[in-house]
């Protein structure tokens, strides 16, 4: 997520590169919006874009990491949390 620094309110804009497979020479560029907007609507995207791409929806992002298939891009959760902060995360 990129924030604005000169607008009020401020803006966000998401977007993603990433490589499609491990041979792509070029990263894939995922850009959901043409323009910036509110917080709101671009956080959306980045969770539609995890859940995408780990199988794991946002929210259960701490309980669930490291356990997408091998299909899937599989996400680690911070090193070094207490469990009462990955609770606080959620």
């Amino acid at each position: 997520l990129f924030e604005s620094n000169n607008a009020a309110p401020r803006l966000y804009w998401f977007v993603a590169k990433f490589f499609k497979k491990k041979s792509d020479p070029i990263p894939k560029i995922y850009r959901p919006s043409h323009a910036a907007g509110v917080f709101a609507r671009e956080f959306e995207h980045f969770q539609s874009f995890f859940q995408t791409k780990t199988g794991v929806p946002w929210a259960q992002r701490l309980v669930r990491a490291g356990t997408a298939d091998r299909s899937c891009f599989r996400y680690q959760a911070p090193v070094g949390l207490r469990e009462e902060e990955r609770e606080s995360c959620v």
